[in-house]
């Protein structure tokens, strides 16, 4: 099984590399290099960024995620519609010329090309997939409808993603992480959100419990600038 360096529970990962990237590249799209992807992840005593999973690249004119949106959902566009991942690696990890190499072959890989901040340490591996209706989900900030209900059976039973996803309570119990809990819409996600928001009143929560467990997904907020970084 492939070694998981990737934490899950890193608040600054994006929505779309825990409710989609990783779950994509164990489930859906097994011929990109989970390992290679793996491996671009700081291990252990290495100080150098973990990566991070972005929707867009506001600096570049080649692609539009809203725009690919729009032709997904033309009725009369018969060519295949496609939408990038663009991963943020850190070139400072001694693994990822090689890491880089193994992506190279994969036939969803597009490119590869370094910030443009002269100081910058980053370079963003851009890697296409097919387009899906999780995607419009995900746009509209309805993540309980990204996968369907017999889908969950098999992201549970996947042992790479079931390592990457279980977390350790205070208690010592094994569970997994709030990003699948929201996902599946379980009464745990809920149960957590009105904890955290601090809700007493049961009408709210009976609301809470028809709507999304998560705030509306923000493009803006999950786009990069390679201009900048």
């Amino acid at each position: 099984m492939v070694k998981i360096y990737t934490n899950i529970e890193d608040e600054k990962l994006t929505r779309l590399a825990k409710y989609m990237f990783f779950i994509e590249i164990s489930i859906y799209y097994l011929t990109i290099d989970e390992e290679a992807v793996e491996n671009l992840q700081p291990r252990l005593g290495e100080s150098f960024a973990p990566i991070n999973i972005f929707i867009q690249d506001t600096a570049k004119s080649d692609y539009n995620v809203r725009e690919e949106l729009e032709k997904a959902s033309n009725p009369s566009n018969e060519l295949p519609i496609s939408f990038l991942y663009n991963i943020l690696v850190d070139t400072r990890n001694p693994r990822y010329e090689e890491s880089l190499a193994q992506l190279r072959t994969n036939s969803y890989f597009v490119d590869c090309y370094q910030c443009a901040n002269a100081d910058s340490n980053k370079a963003i591996i851009r890697m296409r997939v097919t387009v899906k209706d999780r995607m419009k989900h995900l746009l509209r900030g309805e993540y309980s409808k990204m996968y369907k209900e017999n889908e969950f059976d098999a992201l549970l039973r996947n042992r790479a993603l079931h390592e990457r996803y279980r977390v350790w309570t205070k208690e010592g119990k094994d569970e997994i992480h709030k990003s699948l809990q929201v996902l599946m819409k379980t009464q745990e996600a809920l149960d957590a959100l009105v904890e955290r928001l601090g809700i007493t009143d049961e009408s709210i929560i009976d609301l809470m419990a028809s709507r999304e467990l998560d705030e509306m997904y923000n493009s803006e907020k999950e786009s990069i600038n390679s201009q900048l970084v």
